[in-house]
């Protein structure tokens, strides 16, 4: 079993489908602080677009993304990762981010973020909290 990580940063649309689809990733979780933004990941046409390309399940759920302060911080560099990694953690657990998966939940789910490299991307943290906390062995970046 295996956590799916996926940023669309620098993806055409059929980059990105295509990557899910032969995954098999069955579910994407969104967990963008901001999931408005325009071209193919819009919040407003990605669950249609999910299910007609790929029968893939979209679920928003934003209590895995950052404050706007956290995040901000980050951006403007105000905030070191290190900081924000140890930030975000607590935050993970303040909001009980564990009530809403399970292994099973996990299972051919991918979690979607907008940066392209997951080295300094909050998906990341997410993954390796989930995967320590539900003893899941492997993450895997598309």
């Amino acid at each position: 079993m295996k956590i799916f990580l996926i940023g669309y940063e620098d993806n055409s649309a059929e980059e990105f489908f295509s990557s899910l689809v032969e995954n098999k990733i069955k579910k994407v979780f969104d967990i963008r602080l901001k999931p408005y933004g325009g071209g193919f990941a819009s919040k407003r046409d990605l669950s249609y677009l999910l299910s007609a390309i790929g029968k893939i399940e979209y679920e928003y759920i934003p209590e895995c993304a950052p404050s706007k302060e956290l995040f901000s911080g980050m951006k403007t560099g105000s905030l070191g990762w290190s900081k924000f990694k140890s930030e975000y953690k607590k935050i993970l657990k303040h909001r009980d981010i564990l009530s809403l998966f399970s292994k099973k939940s996990c299972a051919n789910a991918c979690f979607l973020c907008y940066e392209a490299d997951p080295d300094h991307c909050y998906r990341r943290i997410l993954a390796e909290y989930l995967a320590k906390e539900l003893n899941i062995p492997e993450i895997c970046h598309l």
